[in-house]
């Protein structure tokens, strides 16, 4: 494991694990703990427990998570509450601690963040692409975690720019992915992830959420531009808006063409994508390659 201070902004902390295995045994049990439905929020699974949870998604502990994102508040209390109740940890949860310690993480009050994403190779799914989609995902994480100001850009723009179609229909995606939805701000924190900051179609795309890709290039402009300025806004590229096609978009009189104008031929389609979801499961939570995720 290597572990890395964002420069652009050093209150978050990037974890890289050779592969995968390694990166559940020191952070799947916080992920149980956090963010994952039908868990309890109050105490930390045992060992037993906490396989049975893993196998009850129909995941491993490899597959639990390809990447993880955690308030710093949330990882002290993750260990706070394991010593509370004596839940004996692994040889990685100690070292995370240690390493949180170090790092001064050692109340409530501290605002921080950690991300881990797995190396390029740490399985076969996870090519250069994948984890640069990894990584910007996890990042945005990280600055919704410890920016203020981008933390109520991106609940404004829940609230305001996305109707309630929109919002039940991206929860939906959310709980079908075993996050607890029943958590205002994850749900909010993994949309402005999901919706701007996943390029990768292999993890996302706008049919995930039944919306058109004109009505979520809008939503992305919508977000980029109310973004504080920093090195997030910067990284983020600004969609162009597309004009509407779907029904409440204003209707245009059709454009006439030439008799004799000569257009293009279209590219020709791609294949397919590889890698997609089952049981409308991305290749982001549940992550399996080519069946899940």
């Amino acid at each position: 494991m290597s572990v890395i201070r964002l420069a652009q902004n050093p209150r978050v902390l990037v974890l890289t694990f050779p592969d995968l295995a390694e990166q559940g045994r020191m952070l799947n049990r916080i992920a149980a703990f956090t963010e994952k439905a039908h868990l309890p929020r109050d105490k930390v699974l045992d060992d037993a427990a906490l396989a049975a949870a893993i196998a009850a998604s129909n995941d491993t502990p490899s597959t639990y998570y390809f990447a993880h994102d955690y308030r710093a508040a949330d990882v002290v209390r993750f260990f706070e509450t394991a010593e509370r109740d004596a839940i004996g940890l692994n040889g990685a949860e100690y070292r995370l601690k240690r390493l949180i310690d170090a790092q001064g993480w050692t109340s409530r009050e501290v605002v921080g963040a950690l991300i881990s994403v797995p190396n390029t190779g740490a399985a076969a799914v996870i090519d250069a692409s994948a984890r640069a989609a990894l990584l910007r995902h996890e990042l945005s994480h990280g600055e919704y975690f410890t920016d203020p100001n981008f933390a109520a850009a991106a609940q404004d723009w829940w609230s305001h720019r996305l109707t309630d179609g929109e919002r039940k229909a991206v929860r939906a995606f959310l709980a079908a992915q075993d996050y607890d939805t029943t958590n205002a701000d994850l749900v909010v924190n993994e949309a402005q992830a999901y919706l701007v900051e996943t390029p990768d179609t292999r993890f996302f795309v706008p049919d995930d959420v039944k919306m058109a890709p004109e009505r979520l290039a809008h939503l992305r402009a919508d977000l980029v531009r109310a973004m504080p300025p920093g090195w997030l806004r910067d990284a983020t590229p600004a969609p162009r808006r597309r004009r509407l096609t779907d029904a409440s978009a204003p209707s245009r009189p059709a454009r006439r063409r030439r008799p004799n104008s000569r257009r293009s031929a279209p590219p020709p389609r791609s294949p397919g994508r590889g890698w997609r979801r089952s049981r409308a499961r991305s290749c982001w939570s549940s992550r399996r390659p080519c069946r899940a995720a």
